[in-house]
């Protein structure tokens, strides 16, 4: 098997398996939880971890966010924007002047 450090450690040792138990336990893999990672499957395992991470694993939030946003603003009517159009449609400008005549244009003190 594959070194990792220079200690000899390798894979083998670090007791993985195919599940990801960041919040719940969930199998990577059939049995996964009885399926160690080793030097010879780490890239499925890569490849696994990372499909559920930024894939599966996020779908229900992205698919409830989508549905939110599109309430509003029709996801289909963006097509037409670049990603930074949008994002400064959403969340402005990423420039902040806090120069004196910016700021006492923009602030009106109106309570005391």
């Amino acid at each position: 098997a594959l070194a990792l450090d220079d200690k000899g450690t390798r894979l083998e040792d670090y007791d993985l398996y195919f599940v990801d138990n960041t919040v719940t336990e969930h199998a990577l893999a059939p049995d996964g939880s009885s399926l160690a990672v080793t030097s010879q499957n780490s890239e499925l395992y890569i490849g696994a971890m990372t499909n559920y991470l930024l894939g599966t694993g996020v779908s229900q939030q992205v698919d409830a966010f989508c549905a939110g946003f599109s309430s509003v603003f029709p996801l289909r009517c963006l097509q037409v924007y670049r990603a930074f159009e949008v994002q400064q449609m959403v969340g402005g400008s990423t420039v902040i002047d806090w120069d004196m005549d910016s700021l006492q244009k923009h602030i009106t003190p109106e309570h005391g």
